[in-house]
């Protein structure tokens, strides 16, 4: 569980609260041996992302790859159905020396749908380790143990889609939908884009009155996610936020059973002002089961719209009338779990599982 924890917080450290750097994105709708134009990203912190579908299993299938020489990495999926990640190390080699790989690593398991799905591959530069997250979970790592952390250098202006470039083999049998290259560590790909972790907190159990660490967001894209199971209904719930002066948002569970989301506009407001929130709004039915369920609350800074989900649908959308979509700056440490932080009040009748704080817009995710 520790080993857990400290990967887990190695991930968050490389997740700051800026706006995720896209290298590249393609949306792919062909299929056979498509290529996608090279990034260069040899001697920095980068993910790449693959959508994909398979038809069938228990083969070598690539994802992406630079895999002619001199060869840079390979993202595949192996014949045991695990992901597989190889990054090549910058020497001169020909294919067969020994200490050509900088890292390996496999993990996951591929075959437990047909349907589409995310992997990512992850590089950290500064610290050395690659990361496998399918489904937008974490599934392997890998530290390397040379020094130096650059990739293979060379020319080449593409990379292989769907198949390994130096034997024209291991055509992937489905499709791929989508490829995207980014400057920072990507967990996954929602239905609202790239997501990387700010902050994630399990509670077992969950107590009254819990808080976590406040994570600052302000002046980007962000989503809370909730996992929580309610024992009764029909009265005013809190999930999380962080609301005692100067507010800055409350997420919640209405009286009439729908989830609320309140932001507060970054002005000097003492809880009163008629033009102090950025947006509310509120949509969904939670009473529809006492089993656990996810809630999220979706932020698009650059747009000035805001989401809510449950369960992976979306339940309501509101567009702020401010040109300004920055939200309340204060200087808070912590975040209440499950109550109203300036009236202790709203405790929630039931239990939180997990509340994970997103870069980028969460929308159809579902916390497990």
């Amino acid at each position: 569980m520790l080993f857990k924890l400290l990967i887990v917080s190695a991930i968050l450290a490389l997740a700051a609260a800026d706006p995720i750097e896209v290298l590249a994105e393609h949306t792919l709708t062909g299929s056979g041996f498509q290529t996608v134009p090279a990034v260069k990203f040899q001697s920095r912190t980068f993910t790449i992302c693959v959508k994909f579908k398979l038809n069938n299993f228990n083969k070598l299938q690539s994802l992406v790859g630079d895999w002619t020489k001199y060869w840079q990495f390979l993202f595949r999926i192996q014949s045991n159905n695990q992901l597989g990640l190889t990054l090549r190390r910058n020497i001169d080699s020909e294919g067969s020396d020994p200490e050509q790989d900088l890292v390996s690593v496999t993990g996951g398991n591929v075959a437990s749908t047909h349907d589409w799905q995310t992997a990512c591959a992850a590089w950290d530069n500064q610290g050395g380790t690659a990361y496998l997250f399918l489904n937008n979970a974490l599934v392997a790592d890998k530290s390397t143990t040379y020094s130096s952390h650059t990739l293979q250098e060379n020319n080449h202006a593409t990379y292989q889609v769907g198949w390994k470039g130096d034997g024209r083999n291991e055509l992937i049998d489905g499709q791929i939908g989508f490829v995207g290259f980014y400057g920072d560590i990507v967990v996954g790909i929602s239905g609202g884009g790239a997501l990387s972790v700010l902050a994630k907190h399990s509670f077992n159990p969950y107590t009254r009155g819990q808080t976590i660490p406040a994570v600052r967001f302000q002046s980007i894209s962000a989503s809370i996610c909730v996992r929580f199971k309610l024992n009764n209904f029909n009265k005013m719930q809190t999930l999380v936020g962080d609301w005692t002066k100067y507010w800055q948002f409350l997420f919640r569970i209405h009286s009439n059973n729908q989830l609320g989301l309140t932001l507060r506009r970054n002005i000097d407001s003492q809880g009163s002002d008629p033009n102090q929130d950025m947006v509310g709004l509120t949509g969904g039915n939670v009473a529809t089961t006492h089993n656990w369920q996810t809630a999220c609350a979706d932020w698009n800074n650059e747009s000035g719209t805001a989401y809510l989900y449950l369960n992976g649908n979306k339940v309501a959308e509101k567009k702020t009338t401010y040109p300004n979509h920055t939200i309340q700056v204060n200087d808070h440490t912590t975040y209440q779990i499950g109550w109203k932080g300036d009236s202790n009040s709203e405790h929630i009748d039931g239990a939180i599982s997990n509340i994970v704080v997103y870069r980028g817009i969460a929308s159809d995710l579902y916390l497990n």
